[in-house]
């Protein structure tokens, strides 16, 4: 609700909150909460929900969420934001800085009120962008407050300090404790303040006194004080030693997270101005940094993929046929991912690892066998293949069947919390369905390609270098 409204006006706002959840009948079980916050302002407050099992309800919780987030736009008193919170979650080092918003982003500048300014401006900007929803600003300008100013050489004549004062308001106000009173069975706090329908309006200052060292006399605080109603800040915050401010989001389901960060990212540089930097936190940022390294780890997990493969068939050629399969199966799962309109999360991304790792075994089975049948049967190289594909083609069909039915449960999100993990179920199944067909065709002709590059090449080459060593060897030997 707007700072600094009343406990009574809030709980009036969350009892309405209330009947609107209750009704619901896709929730099992809510609580809301309100008056937790530190502090003076205790306008804000929390939902939490407990949805039926998903048996047990029509909906999924998006459509939960959305339909909630329809019948609270009657509530005009307030504001509500909502997002679905997953059982299971992956640590990204930071969170949103505000409730009910998933994504941040961060606005640091040196001035001020050129940041509070262009963070004001910027959230409009926002929510015109497309994607956007329930942005939210850690810019609130309006708490109400009273700005005392002490009178200094008045209270100076008076032998009455900055420090007096503040601890007669601290009395006042904020319950404080003067002494303790000890009995024989127990220990009792003195804590003095005022009467509580004296601490509400400001004119009550003028029944607060204090005790002049000089003439001994009470003295009235507005006597060496003055004081007004105004506004102001509802907290200055920093990053890295900067003034910051913050801005919170969700972004629409059926909008990509990387298409909403390249939108904003665009939209900041054109609004900001020199002096105003901006930068993602949460899940936004680990999205960002996983983008921009993903790459670079595939290169690597290929790389060491070929150096094991290549001992441990001390061949140079053979390990690129297998590698052939890795290309064919990230397609497969990328391609279902869009078929089902699924997003690239962090869950995608440890699918995309695992599909990696388990569809390289069907190149392995069938070159594997194919090099046995070349040293022992010492047949042509399209026998020793074709060969190697009969034999194996059922080890490679039930480790592929068995591996997709284990990963079909997390594709259909079945299971507790089961929508935020379908992107691995899919990325695995989809990309071994996609692989199993391909590199059955593929790999095959791809071990004939390279081993008659390694013949007509690399052997020739073993068989100079072995020849020319033969021969240093023979004009090394002494004469008989």
């Amino acid at each position: 609700m707007p700072l600094g409204t009343s406990t009574k006006k809030v709980r009036k706002f969350q009892n309405d909150i209330d009947q609107i959840v209750v009704k619901d009948p896709a929730v099992d079980r809510f609580v809301t909460i309100t008056g937790f916050q530190p502090g003076a302002d205790q306008s804000m407050g929390l939902l939490l929900c407990e949805l039926k099992p998903r048996e047990e309800r029509k909906v999924s919780i998006q459509q939960v969420v959305g339909k909630l987030r329809g019948k609270f736009f009657g509530l005009t008193q307030g504001f509500i934001f909502m997002r679905p919170v997953p059982a299971l979650r992956i640590s990204t080092g930071a969170e949103s800085t505000a409730r009910g918003n998933k994504y941040s982003y961060v606005l640091t500048g040196p001035d001020q009120d050129l940041l509070y300014k262009t963070a004001l401006d910027f959230e409009k900007t926002m929510g015109k962008l497309p994607g956007f929803r329930d942005v939210q600003n850690s810019v609130k300008l309006n708490m109400p407050q009273l700005n005392l100013t002490i009178l200094r050489d008045r209270a100076s004549t008076f032998g009455i300090t900055a420090l007096d004062i503040e601890e007669a308001l601290a009395l006042a106000f904020a319950q404080g404790k003067v002494t303790t009173f000890k009995t024989d069975v127990d220990i009792y706090n003195v804590i003095v303040e005022l009467d509580k329908k004296f601490q509400k309006n400001p004119e009550n200052l003028w029944h607060i006194y204090l005790h002049s060292k000089v003439t001994g006399n009470l003295i009235p605080l507005s006597a060496i004080a003055k004081w007004e109603e105004g506004v102001g800040p509802q907290d200055v915050t920093h990053y890295n030693q900067l003034n910051s401010a913050t801005l919170s989001f969700n972004v629409d389901p059926r909008v990509p997270i990387g298409t909403a960060v390249k939108s904003l990212e665009n939209a900041a540089a054109r609004a900001f101005p020199p002096g105003v930097n901006g930068f993602f936190q949460g899940e936004a940022q680990q999205f960002k940094e996983a983008v921009a390294s993903l790459g670079f780890l595939i290169l690597v997990a290929i790389f060491i993929k070929y150096i094991i493969l290549g001992i441990l068939y001390e061949n140079y050629v053979h390990p690129i046929t297998i590698l052939t399969t890795l290309p064919v199966a990230t397609f497969g799962g990328l391609l279902t991912l869009f078929l089902f309109r699924s997003e690239l999360s962090l869950y995608g991304y440890v699918g995309l690892f695992m599909l990696l790792g388990i569809v390289a075994k069907n190149g392995i089975m069938m070159v594997d066998f194919a090099n046995v049948n070349l040293q022992k049967k010492n047949t042509t190289d399209f026998d020793a293949i074709y060969d190697a594909c009969l034999v194996r083609f059922r080890p490679i069909t039930m480790t592929g069947l068995a591996a997709i039915m284990g990963a079909i449960p997390i594709a259909l999100g079945m299971g507790a919390d089961g929508a935020s993990r379908r992107p691995l179920g899919l990325i695995v199944v989809g990309g071994l369905l996609f692989s199993q067909v391909i590199t059955l065709y593929v790999t095959p002709g791809l071990f004939l390609y390279l081993q008659k590059f390694q013949s007509k090449f690399l052997d020739r080459f073993e068989l100079t270098r072995s020849e020319a060593a033969r021969k240093t060897h023979e004009s090394s030997e002494p004469e008989k």
